[in-house]
């Protein structure tokens, strides 16, 4: 059980987000996942507009009770003009899961990160 104003931990998580171009590009892959989801009680949901699959790639993360972290992926080989159309704008994503995230600024160089309110 969830204590107010602690961190929630994956074996608390009671809902996934699935990019829906899953469905559209692996078809079987989807279908053996959602049957698994639905045999053991995990609700889910499919993202629409996303570029990719990997929602991990953009998706905020939640520790807390409505609180969510969003962190900015942001790798090189992204740069690069061939991959440019995978990259999801965490901004559309967040607004179809109508949620307010705090932006986390990292900076592994200076060893530093903070948030803020977005």
């Amino acid at each position: 059980m969830h204590k107010a104003g602690a961190m929630i931990i994956d074996s608390e998580a009671n809902l996934v987000f699935v990019s829906a171009l899953l469905e559209q590009r692996y078809p079987a892959f989807y279908s053996r996942l959602t049957k698994e989801f639905e045999a053991t009680g995990i609700e889910y949901k499919l993202l629409p507009n996303t570029k990719d699959i990997w929602v991990r790639d953009f998706m905020p993360i939640q520790t807390g009770e409505d609180v969510f972290v969003q962190f900015k992926f942001d790798p090189d080989y992204l740069k690069q003009k061939k991959y440019g159309h995978l990259v999801t704008d965490p901004l559309t994503v967040n607004d179809v899961l109508n949620i307010s995230v705090r932006y986390s600024l990292f900076y592994p160089k200076a060893g530093w990160w903070q948030c803020y309110q977005g």
